[in-house]
């Protein structure tokens, strides 16, 4: 904490595997890593600013193969008065989503094979 401005940071490990038939797996669809950071600009009870960027590490898909690590970034703010607030969150305000750095199906048009959604998939527009 400095002055106005705190700084949150969490990290997660998720050592997840599945066991069938002897055998030890990585689990798919699940991020190994992740990382939650957020700082917030707070003028005590007036108003709130925070900026949040959230990692998440490469997962393993059912197919076998890995997807792409990536990140998220938001925004939020909050405007206090004596009997009412105004809450605003701006959700992945740079546009992070799968269909911009992998595939969400291989295949054509009219016989798609559809892959692992493991990122968000609606961007801003």
């Amino acid at each position: 904490m400095y002055k106005d401005f705190k700084l949150f940071i969490g990290y997660t490990y998720a050592d997840v595997n599945s066991h069938f038939d002897n055998v030890k797996s990585w689990f798919p669809l699940t991020a190994r890593h992740r990382l939650n950071n957020v700082l917030i600009y707070e003028h005590e009870g007036s108003l709130k600013i925070g900026l949040e960027a959230y990692y998440f590490s490469p997962q393993k898909l059912n197919d076998g193969s890995i997807g792409k690590s990536y990140w998220i970034f938001g925004l939020m703010t909050e405007k206090l008065w004596k009997n009412f607030s105004l809450f605003i969150n701006f959700e992945d305000f740079t546009d992070t989503r799968q269909t911009k750095f992998d595939t969400i199906y291989t295949g054509t048009i009219d016989n798609p094979v559809f892959r692992d959604i493991y990122a968000p998939v609606m961007g801003l527009w």
